[in-house]
Order: structure tokens, then C-alpha cells, then sequence
């Protein structure tokens, strides 16, 4: 499969979305939700949109991955500083969520359980500082 390149991305200003051709990505406004072929596949929180929408601008630039303070910061600057009630599920994350201590698959946790994004859609390279996220393109949803 061919990768994504710039000229695979589209951002419609009147609709607000953003479609990746190749295969048929589509993010929502905000990236709330992930579509591939026209079927949903992933739904975020606002938190794990933000998160979606900074690793997309990394890809766009060509970038391939942010680092985990990359994104730790990004978050303070949209003064995200309280993760939504779905995701206070861990105590570390519940009293200082943008804590240097946190590591970012915290915010696709829920009840122990991790979301189906992370790990096929939102990979990761490297480990200890060299850590970076990134979206992988290039990934199928087994059902298609």
C-alpha cells in the first residue's frame, strides 16, 4: 500500500474535515472520530482528539512522530488540564494529568482497558527518550 503523502491530504473548510486519500481516511471536526471507506472506526474524547489532531499536524510536515513532552506541552497550551471523567480511571492521571510521569497511553485508557486505536492506529518508535507517536496510514482495520 502506498504511503500518505501531502498530496493525499484535503481539508474541506466548508464541511471541516479532513480526508486522506489512498485509501479513505476521514477525520471529524475536532477528530472525534475516525473513518476508513466511509465506516467508522474509531471515536475519541476531546483530550485523545487533541492528541489525534497535533500527532496528524507532525505527519502532515513530515515529521514521523512527536515526542511525549511534544504532546505533554500541547496540551497545556490548550490548558487541557483536566481529563474528561471517561479517562480519570488512574490516580496519576486524575491529580496532575500533563505530569512529566505520564505516559501518553494513559490518555487512551479507560477502565484498564486501552483503546482500540493505540497500537494499530497510534503506533510508537523507540523507548525512553527517544520515544515518538505517530499515526500510521499505512495500518487496514482487519474488516476491510
Amino acid at each position: 500500500m502506498e504511503k500518505v503523502t501531502r498530496k493525499h491530504i484535503h481539508y474541506d473548510e466548508k464541511f471541516g474535515f479532513i480526508k486522506i486519500y489512498g485509501d479513505e481516511y476521514c477525520f471529524s471536526p475536532g477528530f472525534r472520530n475516525l473513518s476508513f471507506n466511509g465506516e467508522n472506526i474509531f471515536n475519541f474524547t476531546v483530550t485523545q482528539g487533541s492528541i489525534i489532531a497535533f500527532l496528524f499536524k507532525y505527519h502532515e510536515i513530515g515529521v514521523l512522530g512527536a515526542t511525549p513532552d511534544d504532546i505533554r506541552n500541547h496540551l497545556r497550551d490548550l490548558k487541557i488540564g483536566q481529563m474528561e471523567s471517561e479517562e480519570e480511571d488512574f490516580k496519576k492521571v486524575k491529580e496532575n494529568p500533563l505530569s512529566e510521569n505520564i505516559r501518553i497511553r494513559a490518555f487512551f485508557r479507560h477502565q484498564s482497558t486501552t483503546h482500540p486505536a493505540w497500537g494499530t492506529f497510534i503506533k510508537q518508535i523507540g523507548s525512553g527518550k527517544g520515544t515518538r507517536y505517530y499515526l500510521d496510514f499505512n495500518w487496514i482495520p482487519e474488516s476491510h
